[in-house]
Order: structure tokens, then sequence, then C-alpha cells
């Protein structure tokens, strides 16, 4: 349905339908309507199967949804304690005057091209930050609860119980939540390591946009930035296992994880 959406509101759809409205109400032709609700119909059916134009579709939607969910990451870090908040707030001025630094060597004649290119991998690095920021902030939360132990355990049983219950699309995420939580319950030295490894990152990132900062105002070559943004990005990748296992054990803390995957 999105893909037919998205042929619908194409420009040269657009324009095909405008044009061909003001045709048939101007001229008399036989078999007009016919022939160009027909021809649309075509049109339609052929952008809707097409690969290329599906990826693009897809492309679209799931820049959409990311920036949807770091929106939403941002929010919750701002209802975080103090900390947490001073973090997002200390980096987001870092990446405004980063991004001011670097518009003003368009002055100095700086290819235009390669500022926006440093400027997107800035953005793509606070993307990432803001991810690792989100799941420090929520373990961070969670390792706090003197109860959180306990809480798991009762979580666990009403979930056993409503497993049987429940209907066969939603029992198996059930059980794949109640197995995350069960390891997690049982084991505080994974909880506390992966805390250490995902403040790290956080720790290094900050000091990366401080770097970047720095050197913006002065840099002589643009392209250091990328290579500084690749540098952070590789150190990023050894951890991805862990923030790939956090991230699911934080979305089961929200309530809403069972409906988000029963949709998706």
């Amino acid at each position: 349905m999105d893909y037919i959406f998205h042929a619908l509101k194409k420009g040269t759809n657009l324009a095909y339908l405008s044009a061909g409205l003001i045709a048939g109400l101007v001229l008399s032709i036989p078999f007009f309507w016919p022939a160009y609700l027909g021809l649309e119909v075509a049109y339609i059916t052929y952008m809707a199967n097409n690969r290329r134009f599906r990826r693009v579709v897809d492309s679209r939607l799931a820049s959409q949804e990311e920036t949807i969910i770091l929106q939403r990451k941002k929010s919750a870090i701002r209802s975080a304690t103090s900390v947490f908040r001073k973090k997002l707030t200390s980096v987001e001025q870092a990446i405004r005057k980063i991004e001011h630094n670097y518009k003003n060597h368009k002055s100095s004649g700086r290819p235009n091209s390669l500022i926006e290119k440093s400027i997107q991998s800035v953005k793509i690095l606070f993307s990432t930050y803001i991810k690792y920021l989100y799941n420090y902030a929520k373990l961070d939360e969670f390792m706090s609860s003197s109860s959180n132990t306990r809480n798991l355990e009762n979580e666990i049983e009403e979930l056993k119980v409503e497993v049987d219950k429940t209907n066969d699309k939603i029992k198996p995420i059930l059980r794949r939540k109640i197995e995350i939580l069960e390891k997690r319950a049982s084991n505080k030295e994974v909880n506390q390591s992966n805390l250490q490894v995902v403040q790290a990152q956080v720790d290094m990132l900050e000091e990366t946009f401080q770097y970047l900062l720095e050197e913006s105002g002065s840099i002589t070559d643009l392209s250091e930035t990328s290579r500084h943004v690749d540098q952070a990005m590789s150190q990023i990748e050894t951890t991805s296992e862990t923030m790939q296992e956090l991230d699911e054990f934080v979305s089961l803390q929200d309530p809403s994880a069972v409906i988000q995957s029963i949709r998706y």
C-alpha cells in the first residue's frame, strides 16, 4: 500500500493527473476518460511493482522512521537524570558550534561539497551518540533500582501466566521477552559490564566531539573531520554486539515493545 501511495504522489504522476483532468474538461474526445484512467492504473501498477522504485521508497521510509526514533530517544534522555540531560545539551551545543565553524569556511573559498560532507559526517556520529547515550541512561536507571531483580522476577512470572492465555501469534514474542529478562535477572555482572562498555563509548564520542569543536575553527584540511569520524565509528563497531543486546533489552522495558513487534 505504501508503494501505491508514493507512486500516486510522484511528481510525474501528479503532472499527468492535472494535465489529463484539464484536457478532459476542455476537450471532447471520445473514450477519453476510460483511456485516461486506464493509463493511470497501468502506471501505478508498474511503479508499485518496480524493484528500483520499491528500494527508493523503502529507503525513504526507513530514514523517516530512524528520525522519529532518534527524536523519541532524545526526549527520553531529556526526561532522565540531570547528568544525562547535561551530557546531551553539551554535545548539542558543540554540534551547533562545529556546524557554524564549518559553514564559515565557505567564505574562504573551500568547496561546498566538502563542507557539507564534513557536516553530514558529524551528524551521523551524533545519531550514534544519541543511541549510546539513550541505552546508557536506561541501563543506568535499571541498575540504580535496588528492587530491579525482584521486579524482573515478578514480571517473568506474570508473563509465564500470560503466555498460557494469549494467542499463538503473541506467544513467541512473550517467550523471547521471558528469555531475555531471565538472563538479565540472573546475571548482574553482565549488566555491570555492559554499563561500563556503553559508558566508555559515550565518553569516547564526547571526546571526539570536543576535539572536532576545537579544530573546527582553524582546521585547514576538512578531510580530517571524516578521518576522525571514521576512527570513532570503527571504535563503535567493536561493541556492536553489546549494543544490539542492549537495544533489545532496553526496548523490552517499554510496554509498547510487544505491540511494535507484532506490527513489524
